[in-house]
């Protein structure tokens, strides 16, 4: 029996598809707050020390990210080059940058490509391991500190997730993180303009225009496909908020 995968579908996920469920009233209503008020949010955020866990902080900072590009706006758009201005001293924060090219209506800053796709056929038993690459591509040419996941202790990444459909449109249920023993299967690629930002843990890498850190995502770590057919993949990636599968539904958050 052979199973046939084709057809991927490649995107990159600048904020987290799920958040996690928010248990603070400043991250819900936010369409009744003013566009300024977006800004003080923000730095609330960022300066609340009972918001220092990372996968909270990043989701309620997240939710305030969607909420400007929705708006979509001039003053959105104004809030937002401030923010990078903010975050510049430090670093260019990926999903402030992408929010920005959004509401300018222009491309999004990291490109998400897989390698190889071109009628890719897997046995049942057998599922092939994705070669991904992670590419800088921002249209002003902008680098990006990509702030790439530590081990999850399981053969697969929290901050990926593999959608899978099948010719249905139906999802494919996802596989839980049993093997709490393992270590992850990414391989990261550093070339000569990603080097490694001593002091910021050792999985985080400057990637100026062009420059691409390389990952293997064994498929059979994420999804199991029972049935012999065509399926559609979808590669999520977020560079803060792990995925984690909860009785085989994808939500976010570690």
């Amino acid at each position: 029996m052979r199973t046939l995968c084709s057809a991927f579908l490649i995107w990159f996920a600048a904020w987290a598809f799920a958040p996690l469920k928010d248990q603070n009233a400043i991250a819900s209503g936010l369409e009744r707050h003013s566009t300024a008020d977006m800004a003080i949010l923000l730095d609330a955020i960022e300066q609340n020390p009972e918001l220092s866990e990372r996968a909270i902080r990043a989701a309620k900072y997240d939710k305030i990210l969607v909420e400007l590009v929705r708006r979509g706006n001039l003053e959105a758009e104004g809030v937002l080059e401030a923010r990078m201005k903010h975050v510049e001293k430090c670093f260019s924060e990926v999903e402030t940058l992408t929010a920005l090219r959004r509401v300018q209506h222009k491309p999004d800053p990291i490109v998400i490509a897989v390698a190889d796709t071109d009628g890719l056929l897997a046995s049942r038993a057998s599922l092939p391991a994705l070669s991904i690459l992670v590419k800088s591509a921002d249209i002003e040419r902008v680098p990006v500190l990509l702030k790439m996941p530590a081990r999850n202790s399981s053969n697969r990444c929290g901050y990926w997730r593999l959608d899978v459909r099948d010719s249905q449109g139906s999802a494919v249920p996802v596989l839980m993180n049993s093997d709490r023993s393992r270590r992850d299967g990414e391989i990261p690629v550093e070339n000569e303009k990603t080097p490694p930002v001593q002091g910021l843990g050792a999985r985080v890498a400057w990637c100026e225009y062009g420059a691409s850190l390389a990952y293997r995502l064994p498929m059979n770590e994420y999804i199991e496909i029972t049935r012999p057919g065509e399926y559609t993949v979808t590669v999520l990636y977020h560079d803060k908020v792990g995925f984690i599968v909860v009785r085989g539904v994808w939500k976010s958050g570690q």
